[in-house]
């Protein structure tokens, strides 16, 4: 949606972040917060403020980045787009699929708020 908007409405898209650097950003957050968690999990001694920095730091950024989307980001798309952009969009999102939900990458994220569900349960007082 960002590309299709930025390609179409350069001017309007110059209001808001730029919504793929910030993709990459979150990729790296990502695989930071599992690198440390996956070493948890392997049994590697890692000092439990280790871990909460990183699930806290990991949660603050999507958050943030969530509300730059919900705020900034849709509601100009909603306003620049016309039906023939929306058209454009479910084509490109039918034929590649959406890159944050693929099922592999689902799955990966369902085991690990597993896991974190279990840890909390048996680390953290209620």
């Amino acid at each position: 949606m960002f590309d299709h908007l930025r390609a179409k409405y350069p001017r309007e898209a110059e209001a808001i972040v730029d919504l793929t650097i910030e993709h990459t950003d979150t990729h790296q957050r990502v695989n930071l917060f599992r690198r440390v968690f996956y070493e948890m999990l392997q049994e590697a001694i890692i000092p439990r403020s280790a871990l909460v920095f990183s699930a806290r730091s990991f949660i603050r950024a999507e958050r943030r980045h969530m509300r730059m989307e919900e705020d900034d980001f849709f509601p100009l798309a909603e306003k620049c787009f016309l039906l023939e952009d929306w058209s454009s969009v479910e084509e490109c999102l039918a034929k590649n699929g959406e890159p944050l939900f693929v099922k592999q990458v689902e799955n990966k994220f369902k085991g690990i708020s597993e896991r974190l569900l279990e840890l909390e349960k048996q680390y953290i007082p209620n």
